[in-house]
């Protein structure tokens, strides 16, 4: 959610929606849609993002953090985990 959408959802007791949304120039609209998807469930695919990137972190941990993305790979390759070197980079980066 963006700090603008924060801003109305921490004042929304205070001052009507429509006008925080003036003031912050967003749509109404917007922020609506952003609030149902905060609500909603999260998604299968942001369930196994969440899931690869937890099982990539710790073998990077358990490897004492000097593995990089080519070698992290092969070890998760070797654990059974089919995952790109190029996604394994990415996580490393974040």
């Amino acid at each position: 959610m963006s700090d603008r959408y924060a801003a109305i959802t921490a004042h929304d007791d205070r001052y009507p929606i429509q006008l925080m949304c003036t003031a912050l120039a967003v749509s109404a609209s917007g922020y609506y849609a952003s609030v149902q998807r905060a609500a909603a469930a999260p998604t299968v695919r942001a369930v196994a993002t969440a899931r690869r990137r937890l099982v990539v972190r710790a073998t990077f941990l358990r490897c004492r953090r000097r593995y990089g993305a080519p070698r992290l790979v092969r070890e998760l390759r070797d654990a059974g985990m089919h995952i790109s070197q190029k996604s394994v980079a990415k996580i490393l980066r974040e």
